[in-house]
């Protein structure tokens, strides 16, 4: 079940104007599910997200999409052309009374419709915007687009994931948009923050490609301070090396990720595996620890021991001893997990209009006073449009005549 809410929300009394594809879908998540009003604008007949799957039930359908269902939990959603003078005219009297617009448009897209950051400002200089693109709005590839696999390429996280022989791989999950809609939500509160000193909003920019530099661990470090571009090492951690620190090893029934610390050498030792790691010099040594075949004799010795074990009990007696291994989980095994279920991580949300409750990952953070919460599924196609555009005077009768119009 979705969270109790005893107390307001963080952020109850904001309002959010979506205007977003996948780079800042996340971003208006957080924002929602924080308890601020978002209303996603789509255009007529609903937005090319909603094509995406996997599909419930395996019915590709607008309203069934489990991508979407995810990234837009908490929202209100209205349909509105901005091709039109109605809808541009409609759009600038929604941003009149919103404190936070996000928008994922080329730049000078808006501008070019009349509704840019400065001229609806004009009318709200509370108004906060955060603009989420590709690669910001100066630089040669301002104009360019880009999907989350050219985020990831071109802000430097490729290089370094994938195996020594074998070409860079996009690293699963959507990290690039991740990346800048995490950047960007942090960009609008904080600018929400400076609001509540100046009285005055302000025009937040967030690039997706700098958003995966920013993020992409200390591969950036090692290239500034000593101009050495780290190398692939598969499920190896670049900063060790092939040794078995920051190794995947193979155990009785999956995998166990090893970081830090020596191997439980007694213990192998005890069953015959140690072979010469009990007082090898390589684990004092650092020229040993950076020596690939050292350190792949190491790893090969130590992988062939946790073979002999599950990935549970290794876990578990490892870090009994301060040793800092862990399971390698199947998506089944992290939801059948106790420590997620005692922090009661998945929550369920009703679908009413499918008779239905659906599990969803739940809280990424835990507030003491204003909860976090999924108030409510993905929205309908248009499903809000009467009560947002009710609330600015218009009549069903207007409305029927703008959905004729293809206004909304």
């Amino acid at each position: 079940m979705a969270e109790t809410r005893d107390h307001p929300q963080a952020l109850e009394d904001i309002r959010v104007l979506e205007l977003a594809d996948e780079k800042g879908l996340y971003c208006g998540k957080l924002l929602a599910d924080m308890g601020a009003q978002v209303i996603k604008v789509e255009r007529p007949g609903g937005d090319p997200t909603r094509d995406i799957g996997p599909f419930y039930q395996d019915r590709p359908h607008r309203e069934r999409s489990l991508f979407f269902w995810h990234y837009n939990t908490s929202k209100q959603d209205v349909t509105l052309s901005l091709e039109t003078p109605e809808g541009r005219g409609l759009f600038r009297r929604l941003a009149a009374k919103t404190d936070i617009i996000i928008e994922t448009t080329l730049p000078g897209s808006l501008e070019a419709l009349g509704l840019g950051y400065d001229s609806l400002a004009a009318d709200n200089p509370g108004l906060i915007m955060t603009s989420i693109t590709s690669f910001g709005p100066q630089g040669p590839y301002s104009q360019y687009k880009a999907p989350d696999i050219v985020g990831v390429a071109m802000g430097g996280m490729m290089t370094v994931c994938g195996e020594p022989e074998t070409p860079p791989v996009q690293p699963y999950g959507g990290q690039a948009y991740h990346a800048v809609s995490c950047q960007a939500a942090i960009g609008a509160l904080i600018a929400l923050y400076a609001r509540g000193l100046t009285g005055r909003g302000q025009h937040v920019q967030a690039s997706m490609q700098a958003a995966v530099a920013f993020s992409t661990e200390f591969t950036n470090l090692w290239w500034i301070y000593q101009k050495l571009n780290l190398k692939r090492h598969g499920s190896r951690h670049g900063a060790s090396g092939p040794g078995p620190v920051g190794n995947i090893c193979h155990t009785k029934d999956g995998y166990i990720c090893i970081m830090g610390g020596n191997p439980p050498l007694d213990w192998m030792e005890r069953e015959g595996l140690a072979g010469d790691l009990k007082g090898h010099p390589y684990w004092s040594n650092p020229a040993l620890r950076r020596d690939p075949q050292v350190s792949l004799h190491v790893f090969g010795l130590t992988d062939a021991w946790t073979r002999t074990h599950s990935k549970m009990k290794l876990f578990h007696a490892c870090q009994a001893q301060q040793i800092n291994w862990a399971p390698v989980y199947s998506l089944e095994e992290v939801h059948a997990d106790p420590h997620i279920q005692a922090r009661d991580f998945f929550v369920e949300i009703e679908h009413p209009e499918l008779g239905a409750r659906f599990e969803y990952p739940g809280a990424p953070y835990k507030f003491g006073e204003t909860p976090w919460s999924i108030r409510r599924r993905a929205p309908l196609v248009g499903e809000d449009n009467s009560e947002v555009y009710g609330a600015l005077g218009l009549s069903k009768e207007e409305l029927a005549l703008l959905a004729q119009a293809g206004v909304i």
